[in-house]
């Protein structure tokens, strides 16, 4: 059976449909708009199924694994999901257009102290996250906080309509979306101008850009075999950046916000393939932790698994 990667599919959403919802939300309040996000959502829940498998068999594997793990028995259901995934799109919206605060974050272990510490360094570092919880508030909040320019390394097919996103959201957001479309152009001359700025760079390392990717890594996540780029650990060995795992989710009414430094990767070209396998399990160990603490945070959905490798 063929799989079907994410950027072979249709978006999910689309910029029209975003900035609806962060209207209804705006125009209406928060209560009136997760109603209408609820909705929203319920009615993209009964008619996608496709969706709703994707996200029913992410659903089985948490619970096998929070079993297997001692964490108890979890009843997961796929509306619950669905619903996450549609508030979080609205609170992304919000966060840029400084309608929501640090106070709604809560930093756990010292993480904002830590960044704080980073940005009066002046020291460029790449941020890893996942599509896990919601990254977009950390980098509103971040930008506006820290007063340091992020450039976000993305795919080319999403990185103009979510650069237009921001801006129309918030015109002063000091956030660059970089085009990345292959590991190449990762590799490009623009990031030595920015580290010499002390800018900081940002990229998603749990998603492929197709099932052509050149340079990947295999890790183990939730008890299956999967593929991650290898272009982040890259990045962080040729230009000697510090990494950071950096990840907000869902705790009641506010965002736990976590933090987790990995440090420099060795610039030694021959052993890169062993770091990069080293770090990606490293990154997929606190996804896993984060994971069982918010599993409908989780919003990955296409075929992430590699059970059909063989097939």
């Amino acid at each position: 059976m063929k799989r079907l990667f994410w950027r072979d599919r249709r978006e999910e959403t689309f910029p029209a449909g975003v900035r609806i919802l962060a209207a209804g939300y705006r125009i209406l309040g928060r209560r009136a708009g997760s109603f209408i996000t609820w909705w929203v959502i319920a009615a993209y829940w009964l008619f996608n199924r496709r969706a709703r498998k994707i996200s029913r068999d992410y659903l089985d594997r948490v619970e096998r694994f929070a079993e297997k793990s001692g964490k108890g028995h979890l009843r997961l259901n796929t509306l619950s999901h669905f619903e996450r995934f549609g508030h979080a799109i609205a609170e992304r919206i919000l966060a840029w257009g400084g309608e929501m605060t640090r106070s709604e974050a809560d930093y756990r272990d010292g993480a904002f102290d830590r960044l704080a510490g980073l940005s009066r360094e002046g020291k460029s570092v790449l941020l890893l996250s996942s599509h896990l919880g919601n990254t977009e508030i950390l980098r509103a909040f971040n930008t506006r906080k820290l007063r340091v320019t992020v450039n976000v390394l993305m795919d080319s097919r999403n990185s103009r309509k979510m650069a237009q996103i921001i801006r129309s959201t918030n015109s002063e957001a000091a956030v660059h979306v970089v085009e990345a479309d292959d590991e190449d152009s990762v590799m490009s001359a623009f990031l030595g101008d920015a580290i010499v700025k002390g800018e900081w760079f940002a990229m998603m390392a749990d998603r492929l850009t197709s099932e052509k990717s050149r340079r990947t890594v295999r890790a183990e996540l939730l008890g299956g075999e999967v593929l991650l780029p290898a272009s982040p650990w890259i990045v962080a060995s040729v230009f000697r950046l510090p990494v950071f795992l950096l990840h907000a989710v869902r705790d009641g009414k506010s965002y736990s916000v976590y933090l987790k430094e990995i440090g420099m990767l060795s610039p030694d070209r021959k052993c890169r393939a062993a770091e990069a396998e080293r770090c990606a399990q490293i990154y997929c160990r606190e996804l896993e932790r984060l994971i069982l603490e918010a599993p409908y945070d989780w919003f990955n959905f296409y075929d992430f698994w590699r059970d059909d490798a063989g097939d």
